[in-house]
């Protein structure tokens, strides 16, 4: 059992890990919003090499991804924006949720077993319901 739970643990990692790529990646691709300092007369060449010098604008990029944003999403059927949050959510509780119990069939402390899966259910439980009162 111990084995089972630790390749589901290892594949909700992945799942996790895809997830934060497809959302960095679709930030790039201007998901997020990119706010630059007050040098609009200069060329990218002249940025880059400023930037290496250490004496560029500073460029921030800002991404939000809420528990409304991802419900919109999925009601509207916007897959592309909706799959990375997805991903995320259910990767993040497929790790805590499996791991827990993979600690609790693979080691003989029964008692740090039972509350690191208290734990991953209280975790799940209250994502689910921020979820819902969205």
């Amino acid at each position: 059992m111990f084995t089972l739970f630790l390749i589901f643990t290892l594949l909700s990692g992945v799942v996790l890990v895809i997830g934060l790529v497809a959302g960095v990646a679709r930030g790039r691709r201007g998901g997020g919003e990119v706010v630059a300092g007050s040098e609009d007369d200069v060329t990218a060449t002249e940025r880059s090499a400023a930037a290496m010098r250490g004496t560029s604008a500073s460029v921030q990029m800002e991404a939000n991804a809420g528990y409304a944003e991802m419900k919109l999403a999925v009601r509207e059927r916007r897959w592309k924006d909706a799959l990375p949050a997805l991903l995320v959510f259910h990767g993040i509780m497929g790790v805590l949720l499996f791991g827990a119990l993979a600690l609790l069939a693979g080691t003989d402390a029964r008692l740090v077993g039972i509350v690191a899966t208290a734990v991953a259910v209280y975790a799940i439980a209250s994502m689910w319901w921020n979820l819902s009162r969205v």
